[in-house]
């Protein structure tokens, strides 16, 4: 169930800290889900913003879990991007130490040879992700 968020903090969100360059037009309509779980990892965010861009937001919590979190909200991630027709997929990854996920999580996505330069792996401090309610 999509839940109401702030515009402005969505904007804000998207052009800053995940660097997109969306035109102000995308901004317009939101939708917003929290507390929900995709493909069996609770307590997701996921966030579409202008019936184009699909984001899943996800604490990692550890090294351990995260090539088979990964390799799994990737793949549902396309596959609700492509069947809503929307044009991007970014996946975002709150963690307390940055370096060491982004690390992983960057080796693990650069091994997927199918992805087509709309799917995009951020890993954001989980207090910056915190701050998207």
């Amino acid at each position: 169930m999509s839940s109401p968020i702030n515009p402005k903090q969505v904007k804000s969100f998207v052009q800053n800290t995940l660097g997109c360059t969306c035109p102000e037009a995308v901004f317009k309509k939101q939708e917003f889900d929290s507390g929900i779980t995709i493909n069996n990892i609770k307590n997701c965010k996921k966030l579409c913003v202008g019936e184009r861009l699909l984001i899943y937001l996800i604490n990692a919590e550890s090294v351990s879990d995260l090539p088979s979190s990964i390799t799994s909200l990737v793949s549902e991630g396309r596959r609700e991007r492509d069947s809503r027709g929307l044009n991007r997929f970014r996946l975002v990854l709150g963690a307390k130490d940055v370096d060491l996920i982004s690390k992983e999580a960057k080796t693990i996505f650069e091994g997927f040879n199918d992805l087509d330069g709309k799917v995009h792996l951020h890993v954001i401090s989980k207090h910056a992700l915190d701050q998207l309610q």
